[in-house]
């Protein structure tokens, strides 16, 4: 559950952390959880009072009672380190507490089946397996580029270039490293994997099979810094799954700015398979009270007769304490119908380190909205777990690990505390339940 409860709040409430004070992704860029799914500091949010305005099964009658019952539920996450708690609330009377730690998280993932990971939530997919790897990678790999112009001296040769790149710089020079498909038989993957620092990435790299010359061509300005990278070559996980890579990535790289551009095409050698990317961001901290995070990732994938198109952007800024953000998940497909999840929120600084808000959630199946939820919404760094909340105030509060179901207990205990709701608050319960029937429940 953690890891679904990570990647959920790095999507729900994304935005909200970039602006969370000195400990944001200001001084810990490539740890930011927005592009990585990762983060390093505690963090505490909260969801309280949802409110849909939209639901496509239900009457406006029928949302409303809904509405009603809503009103008093609330959702807290407290995350630090390798233990995450989600508590439930009533009436901010805490009813279900979920622990989960990162050794749970890898035991369960350890043993799940082939069926139970591609019953995955697909958005929760994408995030793990497109789009945080790729910055991950992005991040990862700049380096390694930067090193290779002098570590393969053999095969590179510099030359001037003088070349406007408008939101990049000026490029100064040029390195074009030439690899020989002898070398490359003998020396791919190493070569290049020994150039990475991080363990997990180098041992990706080592896992691939080139095939055949491989050329990198790399600008870079005044300062020497990277500003461009070409790269072409056969590289595939299996002889079987060779691509052709094209990959040209413009690169900007300063303590308050980053930015990217890149495209990658990657058709397969036999077939029609490809899994083209379009990728830009930005993280732009050069003006302290006028913070912004752009994204726009664009995957264009083809397996067999099946197309698939998935556009993933983000807007998010912030103007001295207050913040916004937009964020859209859309998906089209030869074989399954066009669906979206759009995310905006609005927010403002309450106390030191602690912002407040509202989060809104549509969903469209094409243009149709089916559901939309406003809630308000508040983050912060962790005080206290809320472990230490109840024996303050002695509420009774059922407490589950998370590599177990939901009790039968919890489930009860929750609806008995539903029962307590005023009348007209609990319609949404009663509905087609007869009046001796509820009479009993609630010992009325």
């Amino acid at each position: 559950m953690k890891s679904i409860i990570r990647k959920t709040i790095t999507m729900i409430i994304a935005a909200l952390c970039l602006f969370s004070g000195s400990k944001g992704i200001g001084e810990k860029y490539p740890e930011h959880y927005l592009l990585t799914g990762e983060y390093e500091s505690p963090v505490t949010f909260s969801i309280h009072a949802p409110e849909y305005t939209q639901l496509a099964q239900y009457s406006k009658e029928r949302l409303d009672s809904l509405n009603r019952l809503l009103s008093h539920v609330s959702v807290a996450v407290s995350s630090a380190q390798d233990r995450t708690e989600t508590v439930l609330y009533i009436d901010q009377e805490p009813i279900i507490s979920i622990t989960d730690t990162q050794a749970e998280t890898m035991n369960r993932e350890q043993i799940q089946t082939d069926e139970e990971n591609a019953d995955k939530d697909e958005f929760i997919s994408f995030l793990d397996e497109q789009y945080f790897r790729l910055n991950h990678l992005m991040d990862e790999l700049y380096p390694v580029f930067c090193k290779a112009a002098d570590s393969f001296p053999e095969f590179a040769g510099r030359t001037s270039a003088t070349l406007n790149f408008s939101g990049f710089g000026k490029s100064a020079s040029k390195v074009t490293i030439q690899f020989s498909s002898d070398y490359v038989s003998e020396h791919f993957p190493d070569a290049l994997a020994d150039l990475c620092e991080n363990q997990s990435t180098q041992d990706d790299l080592k896992k691939l099979k080139f095939a055949g010359s491989q050329k990198i061509v790399l600008l870079f300005d005044q300062n020497n810094n990277v500003l461009k990278v070409n790269y072409d070559g056969t590289v595939g996980m299996s002889e079987d799954e060779m691509r052709r890579i094209s990959l040209v990535w413009k690169c900007l790289r300063s303590e308050d700015h980053v930015k990217d551009s890149l495209t990658i095409k990657t058709p397969a050698v036999k077939g029609y398979n490809r899994d083209n990317i379009s990728y830009d961001r930005e993280l732009d901290f050069s003006e302290p009270e006028n913070r912004k995070l752009k994204w726009d990732y664009q995957l264009d994938q083809k397996k067999e007769k099946d197309r698939t198109k998935i556009r993933y952007t983000g807007d998010l800024t912030s103007e001295g304490t207050n913040s916004t953000g937009k964020i859209s998940y859309n998906v089209k497909g030869s074989s399954i119908p066009e669906h979206s999840i759009i995310i905006t929120e609005v927010l403002g600084k309450e106390k030191e380190a602690e912002y407040t808000g509202t989060l809104e959630i549509t969903n469209k199946t094409g243009k149709i909205v089916t559901s939309s939820v406003m809630s308000g919404f508040s983050i912060g760094e962790s005080i206290q777990p809320d472990t230490q909340k109840k024996e303050q105030t002695g509420s009774q509060i059922i407490t589950i690990t998370g590599n177990e179901d939901i009790p039968e207990e919890a489930i009860r205990a929750l609806i008995k505390k539903m029962l307590t709701l005023p009348d007209e608050d609990t319609e949404f319960l009663r509905k087609d339940i007869p009046d001796e029937i509820w009479k009993l429940l609630t010992n009325h």
